[in-house]
């Protein structure tokens, strides 16, 4: 624990592959996605039919361990969000310099 402790998570980690799947073609990939995107699903109308948004989902295979979904949640005025061309990158050397990833845009 004294790795994580010391900022030195960032060998704990390194990105093999970045992709937007849609959900048709994560539900092909078996295991535990159909039901995950399921619940997903679920989570995604109570939030859009109470008026606090939608919901998106980050996920992540790390082998062996398994899948993790994030969801983000209370997303509104998507319309306005700029995609940047760089994101891939990004996340990429976030992850493994160990920063914290908290946006999508050019450094």
């Amino acid at each position: 624990m004294d790795q994580l402790d010391t900022g030195e998570h960032k060998q704990c980690f390194s990105v093999e592959l970045v992709e937007v799947v849609d959900q048709t073609t994560a539900r092909l990939l078996g295991g535990v996605w159909p039901d995950s995107l399921d619940k997903l699903k679920e989570i995604r109308l109570g939030c859009e039919g109470s008026g606090r948004g939608t919901v998106a989902a980050i996920t992540l295979e790390i082998k062996p361990l398994g899948i993790r979904f994030i969801p983000i949640g209370s997303l509104r005025g998507l319309g306005q969000v700029r995609v940047h061309n760089d994101w891939k990158a990004v996340l990429r050397r976030h992850v493994e310099d160990g920063k914290e990833f908290t946006y999508f845009g050019d450094e």
